[in-house]
C-alpha cells in the first residue's frame, strides 16, 4: 500500500501529537518507531515506517555522494575564526541545491 507521507503530520495532529513541541533531546527513537508503527498499522498503513526509513537512507546516501563532509567541516572551522560561517553554508547550499533536489 502506498502512503502519502505529507498526510503524516496531519495524522499526528489529529491524534494529539504536536511535532513542533517535541523535545528532540529526549526522544527515544526506537520507542517513537514502535508507537508509530503500531498506530499506522491500525490505520491500514503498516508500511509507512519502512517507507520513511527507506527515504531516510536514500537522503543520507544522496548527501554523502554530493557533499564532501570533511571539506565542509574544514572550511567551517576556518570560517569560525572570522565569523564567516554563513558564507560557507551559502556556498554549499547554492552549489548542492540542484544535485540534492535530483535525489
Amino acid at each position: 500500500m502506498e502512503t502519502n507521507l505529507k498526510d503524516l503530520g496531519k495524522t499526528f495532529q489529529e491524534n494529539g501529537v504536536n511535532l513542533p513541541e517535541l523535545n528532540v533531546t529526549s526522544v527515544n527513537v526506537e520507542k517513537v518507531e514502535q508507537v508509530l508503527r503500531e498506530k499506522c498499522e491500525k490505520q491500514g498503513a503498516g508500511d509507512v515506517v519502512d517507507s520513511i526509513k527507506d527515504k531516510q537512507e536514500e537522503i543520507k546516501n544522496c548527501v554523502t555522494e554530493n557533499i564532501n563532509v570533511t571539506q565542509v567541516q574544514e572550511e567551517l572551522e576556518e570560517a569560525k575564526k572570522t565569523g564567516s560561517m554563513d558564507v560557507v553554508f551559502a556556498k554549499y547550499c547554492k552549489k548542492m541545491a540542484g544535485n540534492i533536489r535530483m535525489c
